[in-house]
């Protein structure tokens, strides 16, 4: 008897595709997270969003040519699955938006300039933050630190980047050759579904 016709086989077959799809259907969202990610802001999107905060608050370069990308942390994935509980709490800190290593980065920029700023958004288009590149011969009036700190919790602020929970941990200051004296601030809070790892965000005025 020719295997292929054997109602056996094709009863073999049956239940093995039904296997198949069962393990697909409770298994893939594990084993993809980034499925779990609302998907709703698309790289036009993000571009447009990005020049328009840029044009309203003044983010250099002017007239700057755009590159967009969607970015994964992958460092950030790696250590909860080999340090901090595994995918399956990755996917439940996805799943609570707690965490945002999949993320729109459009670089803002224009050929043989210093100045470029990146900005962010998550998936589902909620902005996340910038990063603005300033070229070390700009100058810029010079603010002791609590000044300092008062300006960059302000912008952030209205920028919509609560700072609930966090605690200030390092400040530290550096001077370019300009003479422009930069600030950052490192904020902190612990993630207990982050095991070792903490919650920082940083900003540099």
């Amino acid at each position: 008897m020719k295997p292929f016709r054997s109602p056996l086989f094709w009863a073999l077959c049956s239940l093995a595709a039904l296997g198949a799809a069962l393990f697909a259907k409770t298994q893939f969202h594990q084993a993809f997270p980034i499925l779990d990610q609302p998907l709703t802001m698309d790289r036009v999107a993000a571009t447009a969003e990005a020049r328009r905060l840029a044009s309203l608050q003044g983010w250099s370069p002017a007239e700057a040519k755009d590159a967009t990308q969607f970015w994964h942390n992958a460092d950030l994935t790696t250590f909860i699955e080999l340090e901090a509980g595994g995918k399956p709490n990755l996917h439940q800190l996805l799943g609570q938006g707690r965490i945002t290593p999949y993320r729109w980065q459009v670089r803002l920029y224009r050929p043989k300039d210093a100045a470029e700023t990146l900005v962010e958004f998550s998936p589902d288009g909620r902005f996340l933050g910038f990063r603005e590149k300033l070229p070390e011969t700009q100058t810029a009036p010079e603010l002791a630190q609590e000044a300092a700190r008062s300006l960059a919790e302000t912008k952030a602020a209205a920028l919509g980047q609560t700072l609930q929970g966090y605690t200030l941990v390092e400040a530290k200051s550096n001077r370019v050759v300009s003479g422009r004296l930069d600030w950052s601030f490192t904020y902190e809070r612990a993630e207990p579904l982050l095991g070792a790892g903490r919650d920082q965000i940083g900003l540099v005025v």
